[in-house]
């Protein structure tokens, strides 16, 4: 079983205690910026039920926002560009 949430990043530390005492190991963990002056407003977190306790991959950082204030390349992959539709 795996379990994907969206959380603040000011509440990292509680997701993954309340993730372990529930027998739900985390296995990865990106942080999400609208833009690289910015800091994080979110984190994503993926974890999985009787997962090996000790080594989460950490993913580079998802970028809301390009240098000019667009969606980034990756942005307009996941969601393509749905405001010319």
């Amino acid at each position: 079983m795996h379990l994907c949430m969206c959380q603040r990043p000011e509440r990292l530390s509680d997701v993954i205690e309340s993730m372990r005492r529930s027998g739900i190991e985390p296995k990865r963990l990106r942080l999400v910026q609208q833009r690289k002056s910015k800091a994080p407003k979110l984190f994503l977190i993926e974890g999985r039920r009787g997962g090996k306790r000790g080594f989460m991959d950490v993913l580079p950082t998802l970028f809301i926002e390009d240098g000019q204030g667009g969606f980034s390349e990756e942005m307009l992959e996941i969601y393509g560009d749905y405001k010319s539709k």
